[in-house]
């Protein structure tokens, strides 16, 4: 309930700054699928329901704003927009958000360390091998699907998608590692 009435607001926001642009008939049909796609993207990375919704808006707003560049892959673009949106917050405010948690809340979330790392781990990715993973990963999209999102074949998705996750695995295996020689 509460995303469909940030998702009717962030459709009124965009009437009002859109009033009769050309392209919005099409644009307004493309709504509804492309703010779950980008909620879901923002919220697998921040945990945030609240947050994610803000991203959504955020992300749709600026996919207005390029409608009529933006060519078939347009779903792939919001996913990738929302993702890059949600690491840009959790860039400039993640630090100081986890100092401001008090630790018996932080602890309640278990999961919210790890949502951070996931984050960090993804902005050492090269650019398509992020995308490919965010696709894949955290949208739960098919290597096809992907493929045609990317505008690129299914080999080099699954390319790109065993090299994302074994330089993730690498990653994750070294700072494991270091926790393990510091305690």
């Amino acid at each position: 309930m509460c995303a469909s009435v940030n998702q009717a607001r962030c459709e009124a926001r965009i009437q009002v700054v859109v009033g009769t642009a050309p392209g919005v008939p099409e644009f307004s049909a493309a709504f509804p699928a492309l703010y779950g796609r980008a909620y879901q993207a923002a919220f697998r990375l921040t945990g945030d329901r609240e947050l994610s919704e803000d991203l959504a808006q955020e992300t749709l707003i600026r996919a207005f704003s390029r409608w009529p560049t933006l060519d078939v892959r347009r779903e792939g673009w919001v996913v990738t927009t929302a993702a890059r949106l949600a690491i840009g917050d959790w860039r400039k405010t993640g630090r100081r958000r986890a100092a401001a948690v008090p630790e018996s809340s932080a602890a309640t979330d278990a999961y919210a360390a790890e949502r951070v790392d996931l984050a960090r781990l993804l902005t050492a990715l090269p650019r398509r091998q992020r995308q490919v993973a965010v696709l894949r990963y955290l949208s739960d999209r098919s290597e096809a699907e992907v493929a045609e999102v990317l505008g690129c074949s299914v080999g080099s998705v699954k390319k790109h998608a065993s090299r994302a996750a074994a330089a993730l695995r690498a990653a994750m295996a070294t700072e494991a590692s270091a926790d393990m020689e510091g305690t």
